[in-house]
């Protein structure tokens, strides 16, 4: 874990490489602490994200940075962030979700694929299977993540945020492969924002934008994820209960 800046509440960035944390790190620092992960060897050497969230609510602790903190998660950092909220819900004082992991993805894009045909591309071919087998990650070196146990463990929270400020960030341009028919690009891009929906409406006081011109990682947009992660530090200063300005 490494941590700089100053000011409460602290920001935990979960999910992805240290390293492509640190511009965002840098801006935020502009304005509160921020603190962001990095994985290492370590046994188990494959982990689900319920571990993850432990270790890093271990590492918060053991550094001293002080509670409540708001919750970054990005990409499968979406299911850390919400199974860290679950265990110490009074150290969680907002969420931002950037093009977070839904417990369900796999089921909900495998019903959004056409029926398999011999004219379909290879690679339609493969991600149809790789939805339907178990999906193991490599996050780091001799680090992996088990996704479906990840998924599983948060289909389990039967989670809700109550009021707690939340903004969910969702990329607006899809990624597919090219040999992808133009229809089932459309199906599985309806597919995602119908689950990045499903996570804005964890809480009642949440905000949900779309990055039109960003693919997964936000690299053209990375204003609009400062932005949504200082407007939640904005409505945590307000006080509780504190809506997302």
């Amino acid at each position: 874990m490494a941590c700089s800046g100053e000011g409460n509440p602290a920001v935990l960035l979960l999910g992805g490489r240290a390293a492509a944390w640190k511009p965002i790190q840098i801006e935020i620092n502009r304005f509160t602490r921020t603190c962001v992960f990095d994985h290492m060897a370590s046994s188990p050497n494959r982990l689900t994200t319920e571990q993850i969230a432990n270790n890093a609510h271990s590492l918060v602790k053991d550094g001293q940075v002080t509670a409540p903190y708001i919750l970054v998660g990005f990409s499968v950092g979406g299911y850390i962030a919400r199974l860290f909220t679950k265990s110490y819900p009074e150290e969680v004082a907002g969420m931002v979700l950037l093009d977070s992991s839904h417990e369900d993805q796999n089921a909900r894009f495998l019903l959004a694929l056409p029926p398999e045909t011999s004219k379909e591309c290879q690679e339609l071919k493969d991600y149809r299977a790789g939805l339907q087998g178990r999906q193991v990650i490599q996050i780091a070196p001799q680090i992996s993540l088990d996704f479906e146990a990840s998924a599983m463990q948060v289909r389990t929270l039967g989670q809700d945020l109550g009021n707690l400020p939340l903004m969910v960030l969702t990329a607006g341009r899809s990624e597919w492969p090219d040999c992808f028919p133009p229809e089932v690009h459309q199906q599985l891009d309806q597919a995602w924002l119908d689950m990045q929906k499903d996570l804005a409406g964890l809480s009642t006081n949440s905000t949900h934008q779309v990055a039109e011109e960003s693919g997964h990682s936000f690299a053209e947009q990375p204003g609009m994820v400062i932005d949504a992660i200082q407007r939640v530090v904005q409505a945590v200063r307000a006080g509780e209960g504190g809506s997302i300005p």
